[in-house]
């Protein structure tokens, strides 16, 4: 049945949405997974937002010339890249105001959390790496780690994260017009821009 409803949902045959498929169908053969996308469909911003960035880095891995294989886990990470913000309370994450220090490090906490959420799945070592390292920066000032050596498939999830966040409305600000994001994270020095160069070719309709 939950695949059923997937297949409604990108029923537009493309390649993107073909891999985005395949993960899903990989997925349904793990039900800590199937539940756990059970909760992410309930909050509309997280599924949604989840959902973009996946293609956003499926079609860039596309560009960029990766094995099947490799595209497939860049979608599963996509996907997933954000799981642990289930684990942080709705008033914080959906919050209109400016977060409080403390609040602030309940969020970037999330990344640690979607580590644990998942661990009872069965899940590659590269989505795993996408799940914890996805808000790490090539300054090394980034977390939870603070590491600059990131792997490839993590600097696409995390260039196809922050456009997602910067283009997508939200409770707290408005979305950006692919032109004014596109031009807002060209300026971004501790993110890979060979990757961010490949977002205009990488925007699906």
């Amino acid at each position: 049945k939950f695949l059923e409803v997937i297949k409604m949902i990108f029923r537009d045959s493309n390649k993107v949405n073909e891999y985005v498929l395949e993960a899903f169908s990989l997925m349904q053969e793990d039900k800590e997974l199937i539940k756990i996308f059970h909760n992410m469909l309930i909050s509309e911003e997280l599924w949604s937002h989840s959902i973009n960035v996946s293609k956003i880095a499926t079609q860039m891995a596309i560009l960029k010339g990766y094995s099947h294989d490799e595209i497939l886990q860049i979608t599963l990470g996509g996907l997933l890249h954000d799981v642990g913000k289930l684990e942080i309370p709705r008033e914080v994450l959906y919050k209109t105001g400016k977060l409080n220090d403390s609040e602030f490090e309940l969020i970037k906490s999330h990344s640690l959390k979607g580590v644990e959420v998942v661990k009872n799945c069965n899940l590659s070592p590269v989505v795993l790496d996408i799940i914890r390292h996805h808000h790490e920066k090539l300054n090394a000032k980034g977390y939870p780690d603070r590491i600059s050596e990131i792997s490839s498939y993590v600097q696409l999830v995390t260039v196809s994260d922050i456009f997602g966040a910067i283009s997508e409305d939200r409770c707290y600000h408005k979305r950006l017009a692919f032109e004014d994001a596109f031009a807002f994270i060209k300026d971004f020095n501790d993110i890979n821009q060979d990757i961010v160069s490949l977002l205009p070719e990488g925007i699906m309709d």
